[in-house]
């Protein structure tokens, strides 16, 4: 069926409903056109009008619709079939484009330029651009567009990139398509509504049908992306064949039985037999497995809604804290859990100080302002004391210490399996954005086991909901503003993170110890103080390993300070109920780790001493935010109950530092004592020289 462009429509309608035919001048002023236009749609329509059976004649200056009665009748009832209301939605360029590469990539034959401007609603200036487009986006696929001079125009190139490719194309296009239903009757978009005209749409429905009995059984728990894809893949093989055009040689990759028992089973419903060589091709969309990443998936309404604002708050503050942590996928995913919990609780923590959180408050005031003004924005309704602020800050100064790090400009490229399309988008990237280090592709069950956080970019050409890092959606033909998009992010990429120097890394409008300034001999005695400070410090720093398993808190402690070294301690048992005390005041665990925080301050203790306990079996204790945590290891961390302000300000560091670094954390949980030295001794380092800064030595 010809397609016929709005203003067509309102040429022909006129036409039909005057039998002895209208002037050129009346049908012009009829549709609001010129006399010029007129004549130039005219001729446009009168071929595909002749293949009905159809003539638009002209006689003395008049036009007229001359055909069988019946036939025009059918063309009035095509025409009442194609109206188009005024608010209709039009196809966006880059739509219209898939559609016609995706035509062009299936056809056998010479391909009409009048009859795709037809199909696709649009002038013949219109496709002739956009085959000046798909010229170079077919390029690096060794695909080209060949031009039969006043025949047409015809796709040629290898015939496994070329169903690689409108595979691809497919799935994207179908992103905006909503007439993969059970309910046929179900009103379709604009673009659905192109989708049906220019394809077999009663293959693709069996095809839809056949794949979804056949893989949601076997595999019930596949995603909705990863169904439409082995779809579009048979589908495009199934059109192809049809046309003939078969592929001669297949590579013979490991195949599991399970994938190609699969292919068969749908191929058997279809009741349709391939050659081998398209079996295998086809098999491979079917290895398929449902993707394992670490993310809080959303199943109510109230939960998508819920955690599109946790999106929008993380994306809030970063604008105003200029820094991106949507690309550490291990903060989303804490943060996401964070929030959901304080949500589901309906009940908030208990408002106490906790001398640690206090410490990391201090440290990046700049940053929890901007937390508690977005948090007003985003959960109007759920209100966050001062202690679980302090918690949400937790998570957020740890994404920014972890990610302030020199990274290289690694792509991550993501489609449904990691076979063709993906492989060819990444040739296209190589040449069109030569500034890209190095580039993975993988699919979708795959991305479980990419370190997401190494990429300056992830693109990936189906969309992922509920990802947990940020992604740019592309085409696999790679437009051109597509391409500018990347080049941007890159730039702001390495604007941000590269080149920083992680040990004299500078925290936004941080606060460290206040002082007056100091004479210069009186500053030296301060320096040589903190050295010895610093360095009694180490010299007693152990890592402990309890023998005996431990079954309740206030037995591990009564275990740490039977292990305590008796120049560090005057009185046991006072020294026992300070520290049970304090566990009793708030959680000591540390969220998302196996550590935990045990300190005290008390006059039962003669100097400071730090160490860190290893334990016998794991101990599950109730982490800051309330969530319960295994604890395999303790920093122990005891001091007199009066210290000078530098020596709480250094003493503080330490446990601020573990609470927000991750390097400085996992290294607490799995390091050995050399491990944990040398690097307590260089962040202490940073943190003398923060300390004396105010100083103006």
């Amino acid at each position: 069926m010809v397609i016929f462009t709005e203003r067509q429509q309102r040429e022909l309608r006129a036409l039909l409903g005057n039998r002895a035919g209208l002037s050129l001048d009346d049908l012009a002023s009829k549709v609001g056109i010129s006399r010029r236009t007129l004549y130039r749609d005219i001729a446009a329509m009168r071929l595909a009008l002749e293949e009905q059976g159809i003539a638009i004649a002209r006689d003395q200056k008049r036009c007229r619709i001359e055909g069988d009665d019946e036939v025009k009748a059918a063309l009035q009832a095509q025409l009442t079939d194609q109206h188009h209301g005024p608010n209709d939605d039009k196809l966006t360029p880059a739509t219209r484009r898939n559609l016609l590469a995706f035509r062009l990539l299936l056809a056998t034959d010479v391909q009409k330029i009048m009859a795709l401007a037809l199909d696709l609603d649009v002038s013949v200036g219109t496709v002739t651009a956009d085959l000046a487009v798909l010229d170079q986006t077919f390029a690096p696929y060794a695909i080209t567009i060949n031009r039969i001079k006043s025949v047409g125009v015809v796709v040629e190139g290898d015939e496994q990139r070329r169903r690689e490719l409108a595979t691809g194309v497919l799935v994207s296009t179908l992103n905006e398509v909503n007439f993969i239903t059970d309910d046929p009757t179900a009103p379709r978009t604009p673009v659905g509504q192109v989708f049906a005209r220019l394809y077999e749409l009663e293959r693709f429905q069996r095809c839809y049908q056949m794949v979804r009995e056949v893989v949601q059984h076997a595999l019930p728990e596949i995603t909705d992306i990863q169904l439409i894809q082995t779809v579009g893949a048979l589908f495009v093989t199934w059109q192809r064949v049809v046309a003939n055009a078969l592929l001669k040689d297949v590579p013979a990759p490991k195949i599991s039985l399970k994938a190609r028992g699969l292919t068969y089973q749908v191929l058997a419903k279809l009741r349709v037999e391939l050659p081998a060589n398209e079996v295998l091709f086809l098999s491979r969309y079917f290895e398929l497995e449902r993707p394992a990443w670490n993310v809080y998936v959303p199943t109510t309404a109230q939960e998508v809604n819920l955690s599109r604002a946790i999106m929008d708050f993380i994306t809030a503050v970063g604008r105003d804290y200029e820094f991106d942590f949507h690309r550490d996928s291990e903060f989303v995913n804490r943060i996401s859990h964070h929030i959901m919990g304080l949500v589901s609780r309906q009940v908030q923590l208990p408002e106490v100080h906790v001398a640690t959180l206090d410490k990391v408050a201090a440290r990046f005031p700049q940053l929890r302002d901007s937390i508690v003004r977005r948090w007003r924005e985003a959960f109007p309704a759920l209100k966050l004391g001062d202690y679980e602020c302090n918690l949400v800050l937790l998570h957020f100064a740890s994404a920014y210490l972890d990610g302030d790090k020199e990274l290289p400009l690694n792509v991550l490229i993501i489609c449904e399996n990691g076979l063709g399309t993906s492989q060819i988008l990444a040739q296209r990237l190589r040449v069109a954005v030569p500034q890209v280090q190095e580039i993975t592709a993988v699919g979708v069950a795959g991305v479980n086991t990419a370190a997401l956080d190494d990429y300056a970019v992830v693109l990936s050409t189906v969309r992922l909901p509920s990802f947990p890092r940020d992604y740019m959606v592309v085409n696999p033909l790679l437009f051109d503003d597509e391409v500018a998009r990347i080049q941007h992010r890159l730039r702001d990429y390495a604007a941000r993170y590269r080149g920083r120097n992680d040990s004299r890394r500078q925290i936004k409008n941080a606060r460290p110890l206040q002082q007056e300034p100091l004479a210069p001999r009186e500053a030296l005695k301060r320096m040589v103080a903190i050295a010895n400070f610093t360095d009694n410090l180490f010299d007693h720093f152990e890592l402990v390993k309890l023998s005996q398993s431990t079954e309740t808190l206030t037995t591990l402690v009564n275990r740490v300070v039977a292990c305590t070294p008796d120049s560090a301690v005057t009185d046991r048992a006072q020294l026992e109920e300070a520290l049970v005390r304090r566990t009793k005041i708030a959680p000591i665990g540390i969220p998302g780790s196996s550590l935990a925080l045990l300190h005290a301050a008390s006059p039962a203790v003669a100097r400071p001493l730090f160490r860190v306990i290893e334990l016998a079996t794991p101990l599950e204790m109730p982490a800051m935010d309330g969530e319960p945590i295994d604890v395999t290891r303790l920093m122990y961390m005891i001091a007199p109950a009066k210290v000078s302000g530098w020596q709480g300000y250094i003493l503080g560091s330490i446990s601020s530092l573990v609470v927000v670094d991750q390097e400085y954390l996992r290294c607490f949980m799995t390091g050995t004592a050399t491990e944990i030295k040398e690097l307590l001794a260089r962040r202490l380092l940073t943190e003398c020289i923060r300390l004396f800064e105010p100083a103006k030595l």
